[in-house]
């Protein structure tokens, strides 16, 4: 696993192709309207998200992390409504490298982590 180090704004990319979960801190309470989910509240702490980079440009690994640091973009994925709220930043990442799909499992394993809650249900790969 890497994690990666963060200075000032300037996050340093993950090179490992496989999986990567984000560490997404929101300082407070945030509403926020998420596609078809439509307005939810998202309470302060600390997250994360876990997707695949696998591939070559944006879906390499480099690719995935610079999309998700950007707050200007086109909302595709439940993740972006939350990575774009002006309050929140990502505070790590770790990365492991496979070539299998390995989201599933990853959040399972989060999920039975003492202290987890899941507050916005449907919300794809976002733990609290």
């Amino acid at each position: 696993m890497i994690l990666t180090e963060r200075t000032n704004t300037q996050m340093h990319p993950v090179q490992t192709k496989g999986i990567y979960t984000l560490i997404i801190f929101l300082p407070q309470n945030t509403n926020l309207n998420v596609g078809q989910l439509g307005p939810n509240e998202f309470p302060e702490g600390y997250y994360t998200y876990t997707g695949s980079a696998t591939g070559r440009g944006s879906t390499s690994p480099k690719g995935r992390l610079s999309r998700h640091l950007r707050k200007q973009k086109r909302m595709h994925w439940h993740i972006d409504y939350l990575l774009a709220a002006h309050n929140v930043n990502i505070v790590g990442v770790i990365s492991a490298e496979t070539a299998k799909k390995m989201e599933c499992i990853t959040n399972r394993s989060l999920e039975e982590t003492e202290n987890v809650e899941i507050p916005v249900r449907g919300f794809d790969a976002v733990l609290k």
